[in-house]
Parts: structure tokens; C-alpha cells; sequence
């Protein structure tokens, strides 16, 4: 567990080259994260109705009201009520019909109780601003296509569930700097090709590649900064590049307002990507932990000498790490013959997913760790993805949705190294769960309370998002840690892929449906992550031995009628002592009382 401090150190610390690190990781999460909103402004479903053909000047009404004593407002209202039926909505409130029109024959108008409906032949009319244009809007993807819609943002999740696998994998097998340009260009060509496609099918194939690729690049973003930087930092470092994702998704509903074109939008964003790519090919090396781990000395040793350059560091300084790698794993193993040895060192250059499921400790770690991520995915994308349904302006709250996450991220900042990630994502996740569930009650009595109250619970759910990344890696070996981030988002990935179709739902059914399901999971959740290890302040595993070590740390029922006696206190400085003793001062109050 020493291998990752001593080659940080010896390669300068936090240097010139982790500087450097830092800044392109931020700047590519800026630009690549905000691609995750597009589907808001691309599948955008605004008002609408029939186009009346005979009414070309009245198509852009959408209004229903008729105020008495006004003339021009009630022969407005005649004049559409001849063609377009009135429906209600959840509230009671009049509309007018979005996929219907009046079938107006000589017949019908001389005895409009026997008038009938017949659908929009001659397409719709939508209510929206000069300039605004959504695939929706361009390939009329409403009424009997509306169930496209979720398609559409379900493609996007799907994308980040195969690329939670996929990117795991490549990151693994290939490098972290090697998965961070393949998720570049895959970006880049899908997103151009999407914008410019001539029918909706290229949208879906789009938005599952746009999914692919962000979250391929997030999880390699984030194991990249923990590898590359001493441990005091990279916790830190990673909430400041997980908060240029945020920051990225601030500016995007910027842009969506300044560009409300979808086809120029997206060309415009997928240009960015081509031109931050030469900057992660030039200026970006391979990680210096996975290099160790998973090439040749050789490999290695070159790797280590490039790196020393850069920050300035003598070379003689760094000659001795590869060995100092191989000696740290062979104390870590515990056969003792050669043949043993032997057989752990072909078992550890061949980890795979399969082994996350053979050793239960890693297996009940991967479990509860699945179910947190499916919570906090559930909640945050259902959050964001309904920023379209709320009251008031759209860019405004897609604006405020993202916004809501800095001061949530500048408190994690400062707490994560002081209360450890667990103890943040059990409380943050629990307070957004509270949230939602009040939610319908308070939208019951004003519609823009749901909105204030779905800001609280971004704001909540935004904490355990950032934190349920951090601490994800900490329960796993070096070989396996990228394929646990893989793993577990996996299935987390359900949780999203759900989500459209539970706002759907909430449009047929009830509006409280969503709120309910997602405040439900997040209490749930929020339990179950109170039983794994606390790993704040303690070394990255390198080995399966250091990760069976964390079990430790392990929060037990029996001590619950303890914790008031003995406080666990984690040391910045030696926190394995003080868990250890707090560990033993438990035993033997619980042997006490037995």
C-alpha cells in the first residue's frame, strides 16, 4: 500500500507534471461532461399542436383563455376551437389538443355533436421562441412517436452503461491516457455525425456513443488524478476536476440559449473536442502506478525517467522504483516458496472481472457499492433530466440545476478529508431521499415550490454523486479498481436507463411517482453504504492482501451499542493506529459484557 506514496515522492510530489495533469483533466472535463445535458435541448418536447393550414396567421397561438367582454380574444378562441379539440391536464387546466384535430366536413358543422378527431395530417405547430430547434420539433417525434423521446434519453444512459464496462477494461488493459483519447475521437465523430444526420434513427445511435464515450473518460479522469498524485492530494484533485464537469454543465444551457439550433449546437461542441485532443496526446503521460503494475520494468523504468525530467527530479532518485515496486509485492504476498510466489504473480497480472465476484469480501463490497450508484444515479439524472418539466424558464432552471452543485462541491472540498466520503454520501443521500418524498406535497400547494424543493435535492444528491466516485476505488486492488468504477456503474447505469421512463410516468399517471420511487431508493441506499470499510486518510489497496486489510474498518452490528463509548477518530497523520485502538478497546468492552 506504500507503492503509490513512494513513487509519487520520488517523482517530485505534486510537481510540474502534475500541474500540468491537473489543468488538461480539468479542461477536457469541461468540454467532454457537458455533452450529458445535450439530450435536455435535443429531445426537448416544447407545447404543441395541430398546424391548421386555414389559419396560417393563428398557428402560433397556444393560449386557450377566453376573457369575456373581449371580442378578439373570444374570436381567437372560436376560430381554433373549430379545428382543435380542448383536453385537460393533471391540474385541471385546459389545452388544447396536442395530437388531434377536428375531421370539419359539411355535416359535422352543421351538428357539431356528431364532430369526430382525426390525427395531425399536416404535422404540428410548437410553441417556442424564433430560432429554437429540437430534433423532436425537426422529425416530429410526438403523439403516436412520443415514446421516442425516452428512447432517445435512455440511449444516452444506455451509453454510459456499456461504457462503464468498456471503459473499465480499456483503462485497465490499455492505460488510462490511451482510454482518454479513444473516448476523444469517439466523441468527436459521433457527435458531428448526429448533428448533421438526415433521420431519427442517427440520433439514438448518437446519443448511445455520446454515452460511451463521457463516462469511458470520467472514470479514467478520476483514477488518473488519485495514481498520479501523493494521497494527500488526490482526493482533492479529483473534486476539482469532478467539479469542471459540473462547471462544464453550467455553460451548456449557455450555449443551447446561444445556439437554440440542435444540428449547429452539437457541431459546435464537437469541434471543442477536436481541438483538446492534440493537448492529451502531447502533454499527458500514461499513469506511473498502472505503468508499474502492468508493464516491464523496462517500460517502466523509461516512463519513470520522462516523468523525473519534467518535474525536475534527479534521476538517480528514480532508479530504484521498479525494484521498489517488485519488492513492495513481494512483501505483500503471502506464500512463501517459490512456486507460490510464482503462481500469485501470474494470479495478479491477470485480474479480471471474474475476480470482484470469487473473493466475498470484494463481492459484498461491489454489491453495496452497485446499489448506492444505482440510487444516486436514479436521483440525479431524474433530477436533471426533469429540469424541462419544472416551472418557469427552461434554460434558467437546467442553469440552476447545474449551478446548485458548487456550493455542494466546495463543502465536500473542504469535508471529505475531515469526515471521509462514506459518512457524506450516507448523509447527503438520506437528505436528498427526505427531499423527494416531501416534494409532491409541497407542489400540491405551488408549483414553483417543486422547483425550489428539486434544487435542494440536486444539491443533496450532487454530494453523494462526487463522493460515491472518490471512495469507489478505495476498496479495491491497483489491477481491479478501474473494473470495480466499471462494474458498479454498471449497474448503476440501470438505475438511469429507468429514469426517463419513470418521469413518463409521472406525465400518465401521477407526478409524484418519480418522487417517490427515487426518495425511496436513496434512504435505502444510504443505509446500506454504512457498512463498508472507512478508508479515510488510509493508502490506495495495491494487492487483494491490502484490500482484505480494510475489513477492519468494518462498521459491525455488535458494536452498535458502543459507538456512544468508543468514537472512532481518523488521523490525517496515522489513522491506522487510531482505528486500531478504537478497534480494540471495542473488543474488550464487548468481551466485558459478554
Amino acid at each position: 500500500m506504500e507503492a503509490q506514496s513512494e513513487v509519487t515522492m520520488r517523482l517530485g510530489g505534486f510537481g510540474t507534471y502534475q500541474r500540468r495533469l491537473t489543468v488538461i483533466l480539468s479542461f477536457t472535463n469541461v468540454i467532454m461532461s457537458s455533452f450529458t445535458m445535450v439530450t435536455l435541448f435535443v429531445s426537448y418536447v416544447p407545447d404543441h399542436r395541430c398546424w391548421i393550414k386555414d389559419l396560417e396567421e393563428l398557428n402560433s397561438v397556444f393560449e386557450v383563455g377566453t376573457t369575456s367582454g373581449n371580442s378578439s380574444a373570444n374570436s381567437t378562441f372560436s376560430l381554433i376551437h373549430n379545428y382543435i379539440p380542448l383536453e385537460t391536464d393533471q391540474a385541471e387546466q385546459y389545452l388544447w389538443d396536442r395530437c388531434g384535430r377536428f375531421n370539419n366536413t359539411t355535416s359535422s358543422l352543421l351538428n357539431q355533436s356528431i364532430r369526430s378527431t382525426i390525427p395531425c395530417n399536416d404535422g404540428w405547430s410548437y410553441n417556442v421562441e424564433k430560432g429554437e430547434v429540437s430534433a423532436v420539433m425537426e422529425f416530429d417525434l410526438v403523439c403516436d412517436l412520443s415514446w421516442t423521446v425516452p428512447l432517445t434519453q435512455s440511449m444516452l444512459l444506455v451509453g454510459l452503461m456499456i461504457g462503464s464496462i468498456l471503459g473499465g477494461y480499456l483503462s485497465d488493459r490499455y492505460g488510462r491516457k490511451k482510454t482518454l483519447v479513444i473516448s476523444g475521437i469517439l466523441l468527436a465523430i459521433f457527435a458531428l455525425g448526429m448533428a448533421w444526420t438526415p433521420v431519427a434513427v442517427g440520433v439514438h445511435i448518437g446519443m448511445l456513443v455520446i454515452g460511451m464515450s463521457t463516462i469511458m473518460r470520467a472514470s479514467s479522469c478520476v483514477v488518473f488524478i488519485n495514481e498520479s498524485t501523493p494521497i494527500k492530494y488526490g482526493k482533492k484533485l479529483s473534486l476539482v476536476v469532478i467539479f469542471c464537469a459540473t462547471l462544464g454543465n453550467i455553460i451548456m444551457p449557455m450555449i443551447a440559449f446561444l445556439i437554440p439550433n440542435w444540428r449547429w449546437m452539437l457541431t459546435v461542441m464537437a469541434l471543442e473536442v477536436v481541438i483538446l485532443l492534440p493537448f492529451i496526446l502531447f502533454f499527458v503521460e500514461e499513469s506511473a502506478i498502472w505503468t508499474l503494475q502492468a508493464k516491464s520494468p523496462e517500460q517502466a523504468k523509461k516512463l519513470m525517467k520522462k516523468l523525473a525530467r519534467i518535474n525536475g527530479v534527479e534521476i538517480e532518485n528514480v532508479e530504484a522504483l521498479t525494484a521498489l515496486s517488485d519488492s513492495n509485492q513481494q512483501e505483500s504476498k503471502s506464500p512463501t516458496d517459490e512456486v507460490e510466489n510464482e503462481s500469485e504473480a501470474e494470479v495478479t497480472t491477470k485480474l479480471s472481472y471474474f475476480d470482484l465476484f470469487k473473493e466475498p469480501f470484494l463481492r459484498r463490497r461491489l454489491i453495496i457499492l452497485s446499489i448506492s450508484l444505482f440510487a444516486v444515479s436514479m436521483a440525479y439524472y431524474g433530477l436533471y433530466l426533469n429540469a424541462n418539466r419544472l416551472a418557469g424558464n427552461r434554460y434558467i432552471n437546467c442553469f440552476l440545476s447545474a449551478l446548485v452543485e458548487v456550493p455542494c462541491y466546495a463543502i465536500c472540498f473542504f469535508l471529505v478529508r475531515r469526515v471521509g466520503c462514506r459518512r457524506i454520501y450516507v448523509v447527503a443521500t438520506f437528505a436528498c431521499g427526505v427531499c423527494m418524498l416531501v416534494t409532491p406535497i409541497f407542489k400540491s400547494v405551488n408549483e414553483f415550490s417543486e422547483t425550489i424543493c428539486a434544487m435542494i435535492g440536486k444539491f443533496f444528491i450532487a454530494a453523494s454523486f462526487v463522493v460515491v466516485y472518490l471512495f469507489t476505488g478505495d476498496f479495491f486492488p491497483t489491477l481491479l479498481r478501474n473494473q470495480a468504477y466499471g462494474a458498479s456503474s454498471f449497474f448503476a447505469r440501470i438505475g438511469g436507463i429507468i429514469v426517463p421512463y419513470l418521469l413518463y410516468l409521472g406525465e400518465i399517471i401521477h407526478f409524484s411517482v418519480p418522487y417517490l420511487v427515487m426518495g425511496v431508493t436513496c434512504i435505502i441506499a444510504a443505509c446500506a453504504v454504512y457498512f463498508l470499510p472507512e478508508t479515510n486518510g488510509l493508502e490506495l489497496p495495491v494487492t487483494l492482501e491490502d484490500a482484505r486489510e480494510q475489513e477492519k474498518y468494518v462498521f459491525k452490528l455488535a458494536t452498535f451499542k458502543l459507538r456512544r463509548q468508543v468514537i472512532l477518530v481518523v488521523s490525517e497523520t496515522d489513522p491506522r493506529l487510531t482505528v486500531e485502538k478504537a478497534q480494540k478497546k471495542i473488543e474488550m468492552k464487548t468481551q466485558n459484557l459478554g
